[in-house]
């Protein structure tokens, strides 16, 4: 569900396909395809300052402690963009659900850890110059009751710092494809994978 990329990826446009890997919701089920009908950007700023060595988790979702970037409708999904501006020292680490961390190396003791000192500390997490605000090259995607996205945010440094998220939400209504519609065609679509099946 989360991605870096090497560059900023481009954002969906109407006529675009996507197809899901994973059951999301329960309207969004393994191998849905889903075609943009509309499609608007709007922009959001979030800041934090963080205690040195010190964490906080931000989630994505519509709770009460969380940042309400979840869709509300059936029919509609969020891609988001990451980017940072940043004052001080800190590690990202993605969690879906909470306390689920994304990535980890196939040895059983690497795995990330952000209490850590030793290497365990970097496993799987994002720096803020990997995705700068005028170039972010993270992305998500939320929907209508997914279960919450988390990014937790370590302070590694020895003063307060500022972390602030910039995040780029191209709102998308879409319309779930049916078998008889992708009957004859050679479908270019881009795969959604369930944070599940990027723990591989």
């Amino acid at each position: 569900m989360f991605r870096i990329f090497t560059e900023t990826p481009e954002l969906l446009r109407k006529g675009r396909l996507l197809k899901f890997q994973g059951d999301f919701n329960d309207t969004i089920r393994n191998n849905d395809v889903v075609e943009i009908t509309q499609s608007v950007v709007i922009s959001y700023k979030k800041g934090f300052i963080i205690p040195p060595d010190d964490r906080i988790a931000i989630q994505l979702d519509n709770s009460a402690n969380g940042l309400r970037l979840y869709p509300t409708d059936d029919d509609t999904l969020y891609e988001i963009l990451i980017g940072f501006k940043w004052d001080g020292n800190f590690l990202i680490y993605p969690q879906f659900p909470a306390g689920r961390y994304l990535w980890r190396l196939d040895d059983p003791t690497m795995y990330p850890d952000p209490t850590a000192d030793d290497e365990r500390r970097y496993v799987g997490a994002i720096k803020p110059e990997d995705s700068p605000s005028k170039k972010p090259k993270v992305r998500t995607y939320t929907l209508k009751d997914m279960e919450p996205l988390i990014l937790e945010v370590s302070n590694v440094g020895n003063d307060y710092g500022k972390l602030i998220f910039e995040f780029t939400i191209n709102k998308c209504r879409f319309q779930k494809l049916t078998r008889r519609d992708l009957e004859g065609y050679t479908l270019i679509y881009r795969e959604v994978l369930h944070p599940d099946l990027m723990r591989f």
